[in-house]
């Protein structure tokens, strides 16, 4: 049983239920491998780029002594005195070990399911909660922490399965889409609170007298640009966005240690030692220690070196495209590398810090540049494009200059190349603002700003068509990336709806695994939540509604999430919630659960009597028998035929126990007593029309006293048309209580009807031979007669009464129209007995019509009146106070269209809508 505080309904109860299922014991985080590497001492610099760097930096005194350390260590390579202690002494530096698997442990993939289901009832607690904030971004940070938790306990399973019967393949795409899913929130909390946060920085920390000219420094213009150039802005919030995400994986791997001692490409060391150094021995790799002997002599290094100096690239590049540059320079010179250091200098570093402080100003880290910034690009470019240059060597230098084509040697992944894309775009801008500067022009913030406050879309959507056609060139995505990449797409791009519908085709498009499915229509239903939370988009839509509906679908496969439903189903338009719930309340039956949804469903703002009616309708809809099979009494009768006694009339059969067993919801809170007289009363018409007497007795008895009392008092706070609905259905079923009180149980009945023969009814004339329902229906009959006659009865005074109103209100029949006053300044006491008049005769006219006509059911003369009314509105404000005048003229408009709009059953109810 569920035990709900009744006073509020907080969703710490779920929270608590879910508690209470999860185990106890607070599982060690396993340990991770690290990936092997091997000596990374190489590095294949050419002559040209040593010696330009030189020219470049002749007034660094640092980078000249780190060049010069870097010939003196080469020349004491000679030196060496034991190259096999050396080689042996680096090779096992970086010996890895990979972790043990263990035997699998059933209870810890156990506890990592439970751990993944709890990200349900996380996420929308962690949406209330921000739901009053301005600020976004804080619902995004928890967003990621929750996928940063789920990964590592999959991480942790992963390596703990072996022969577990739960599928290593779906731990394995929950994994990758855990990992796209924090990207995807990390992107939209960098662009949310830069593109709708009150504390972007874009207008406020923006001078309007801000000058730019070409002797201004490289920080200076590329501050110039983040605050005044929207698109360049933006470019570089993209690639803050990825290189984040990859720092995030760059933590994943162990590097290696620095021990190379002072030995480095030590087995081509050792292969030129063991040669002597003889000139007549042909040699296929270099034959001195420079740094730029591989490429003036056009031979490779030793094998060994030569694949350890293309993996310490790669990790280079690692370092380049997390935006860890000053971690670069530091590895390279860790390594010896010096020249290669000085080379990565002219790049921007910290590229994820440079955006915007707490103060709302944006900031550019220090640029390091080694001289001439123009020159130091134009020798990176030159070396990108020599084509003797190792593929991964072309990639660092093209993505430190912003070379697309080299670049794309180091790149994977989608995301990868969308890094690259905006890296190179990012910085053709820059250079387009300083060559525009070196030729004499002055830039200020207002003429920049003026020109580029809005994104240029159509950049963006080139820079994706080349990403996307990249990528399928190279045929490195999947379904699931392919799905993620386009809602990144549409993001950017500021096509809003196009997020919803791309994300509704990519729930096709993810993993068939049922689980995997499931949790990207968690994500992405918390996608159109948060963007409908920024009012991008509305919840009209029908992509919108569909997607809610799908995570809904999700909840409902688990019982424990059944109160996580309701907020969900708040979020849909008003025409969808009811019925949407409706169908989530079929199959609970605990009291308590109950409650509890009640209580929810009302917190989320959903109209539970309208619910519960489409609740009970449908009920209904699915178990009443055709119509073809309801005979009525009369005819049956007239036929001769006779209720067998085991006729399912005199018993209450399953499905109308069902029926009632709905109509408990409305009496579990005092609240719904005028909702349940109402609905009972339906339900009894219902099974009276059935001829199920028995049923219908059994319905009228979950009404007692109290709650008929309790009703009388809820209607009576409630809309005039609705308090005489409410108070008829009250009088009726006092009615049929007395009545059924009267004849007893209805299964005694069929003792009569065996007594009466089918001769014999032909021939009696006398009401008493019939059946007690029968005379029931003939007393109804006859009580409707005598009221119809009492109506036609009526009709000379209904005329009489509208004579009377068109005389009163038709001004042309009076000489002076004393509606409109003419006197008032004539003879102020005349005018005051006239007002008087008004006051008293107008009000009590009007509501005389309206009860009249109301009993006569000549609801077209209703209809006359009030045209008459409103035709004379000039003058009826005279004598009405304008809130009275309204209230009338509701009253009457109302009283007209009742009973005249088709669709109405024979009781005078409406015919429900049932939910499909």
């Amino acid at each position: 049983m569920m035990e709900v505080d009744s006073d509020e309904a907080e969703l710490s109860y779920v929270e608590s239920v879910f508690e209470r299922s999860r185990a106890s014991t607070i599982l060690k985080q396993q340990t991770l491998g690290s990936f092997p590497f091997v000596t990374f001492f190489v590095d294949n610099a050419f002559l040209v780029l040593r010696n330009s760097f030189l020219k470049l930096n002749e007034d660094s005194e640092t980078d000249t002594s780190m060049l010069k350390y870097t010939s003196q260590h080469v020349l004491s390579l000679s030196n060496v005195s034991s190259v096999e202690q050396d080689l042996a002494n680096s090779l096992s530096a970086f010996d890895v070990s990979f972790p043990k698997k263990r035997k699998p442990d059933i209870k810890f993939v156990e506890d990592g399911l439970h751990e993944l289901e709890s990200i349900y009832p996380s996420f929308l607690n962690a949406y209330r909660c921000n739901l009053e904030k301005q600020d976004i971004s804080e619902l995004m940070s928890q967003y990621e922490n929750f996928c940063d938790i789920r990964l590592k306990y999959l991480l942790n399973m992963q390596t703990s399965m072996d022969s577990v019967e739960f599928s290593s393949s779906t731990v394995a795409s929950l994994i990758k889409l855990f990992k796209a899913e924090k990207s995807f929130w990390r992107l939209l909390r960098i662009f949310a609170r830069d593109r709708f946060s009150n504390d972007s920085s874009f207008e406020d920390g923006r001078d309007i007298l801000e000058k730019i000219t070409a002797n201004s420094s490289d920080a200076d213009k590329w501050n110039f640009l983040l605050k005044n150039d929207r698109t360049f802005r933006e470019m570089r919030l993209i690639m803050e966005c990825c290189e984040q995400n990859a720092a995030m994986w760059l933590e994943e791997c162990s590097l290696p240690e620095n021990s190379h001692s002072t030995t480095l490409w030590s087995a081509t060391f050792r292969s030129l030692c063991d040669s002597g150094g003889s000139s007549r021995l042909k040699r296929s790799t270099i034959t001195e220690m420079d740094p730029d002997a591989p490429f003036r002599q056009n031979r490779p290094l030793y094998p060994e070196d030569e694949n350890g100096q293309e993996r310490f690239y790669l990790w280079i590049f690692r370092y380049i495209r997390a935006g860890c540059i000053n971690s670069a320079v530091d590895l390279c010179s860790e390594y010896g590398m010096h020249w290669l250091a000085v080379s990565l200098l002219g790049a921007v570093p910290d590229s994820g810090s440079h955006f915007v402080q707490s103060t709302g100003r944006a900031r550019v880290p220090l640029l390091r540049r080694t001289g001439s910034r123009k020159l130091w690009k134009q020798t990176c470019w030159s070396l990108v494009v020599e084509r003797s240059m190792p593929p991964m060597e072309r990639a660092i230098y093209g993505a430190v200059s912003g070379h697309l084509p080299s670049t794309l040697h180091g790149c994977r992944t989608w995301e990868d190349y969308l890094w690259a894309c905006a890296c190179s775009r990012s910085e053709d801008r820059f250079s387009k603002l300083t060559d525009w500067l070196d030729n004499g022009n002055v830039v200020t913030s207002a003429d920049l700003h003026n020109e580029s406050r809005e994104i240029d879309i159509a950049l963006f959507r080139e820079m994706f068509n080349d990403v996307n056609s990249i990528a399928n060139q190279r045929q490195e995505t999947d379904d699931e990336f392919r799905a993620f990449s386009a809602l990144i797409r549409d993001f950017i791009l500021q096509e809003y709806e196009s997020v919803v519908e791309h994300g509704l085709l990519a729930v096709e498009l993810v993993s068939s695994d049922v689980t995997v499915k499931d949790q990207f229509c968690r994500f992405l239903c918390h996608v159109v939540l948060a963007m409908r939370h920024l009012k991008l988009i509305d919840n009209e839509s029908e992509q919108f509604q569909t997607i809610v509906e799908h995570y809904l679908e999700v909840l409902s496969k688990n019982r424990r999430h059944l109160l996580l439903q309701p907020f969900y189903v708040g979020q849909l338009s008003l025409s969808k919630k009811s019925r949407v719930y409706a169908k989530i309340l079929q199959d609970v039956t605990e009291a308590d659960e109950r409650y509890a949804c009640l209580n929810y469903g009302e917190t989320a703002g959903i109209d539970m009597p309208e619910t519960l009616g489409l609740l009970l309708h449908g009920i209904i809809g699915r178990r009443a028998p055709p119509a073809s099979a309801m005979m009525p009494v009369g005819e049956r009768l007239a036929q001769g035929e006779f209720y067998p006694d085991d006729s399912n009339y005199w018993i209450v059969s399953q499905e109308d126990c069902s029926i009632m067993e709905a109509l408990k919801w409305f009496l579990i809170d005092e609240n719904y007593a005028a909702a349940a007289v109402t609905h009972i009363l339906y339900v009894v018409r219902h099974f009276i029309l059935q001829e199920k007497f028995a049923s219908a007795k059994k319905a009228l008895s979950l009404l007692n006293t109290e709650v008929i009392e309790r009703a009388k008092v809820q209607i009576c706070l409630e809309d005039v048309p609705l308090v005489q609905q409410h108070l008829e259905a009250v009088d009726e079923i006092q009615d049929w209580q007395e009545y059924f009180m009267a004849h007893g149980h209805f299964e005694t009945w069929s003792e009569c009807y065996h007594l009466v023969k089918p001769a014999e009814m032909s021939d009696t004339s006398e009401s008493a031979s019939y059946p007690e329902e029968f005379q029931f229906m003939q007393r109804r009959k006859l009580q409707k007669m005598r009221s119809r006659d009492w109506t036609l009865s009526l009709q000379s005074h209904t005329d009489m009464a509208v004579y009377s109103m068109r005389k009163v209100l038709d001004r042309r029949n009076y000489s002076k129209d004393w509606l409109f006053c003419q006197c008032r300044k004539e003879d102020p006491e005349v005018y005051q007995q006239i007002q008087a008049v008004r006051n008293i005769c107008l009000p009590r006219m009007c509501y005389m019509m309206l009860y009249i006509l109301r009993a006569t059911e000549n609801h077209q003369k209703v209809l006359d009146l009030t045209t008459i009314i409103a035709d004379n509105a000039d003058a009826l404000c005279e004598a009405f106070d304008r809130s009275l005048l309204q209230h009338l003229l509701t009253e009457l408009t109302e009283s007209c269209l009742e009973n005249l709009v088709e669709g109405f059953d024979a009781f005078g109810y409406p015919v429900p809508r049932y939910y499909e």
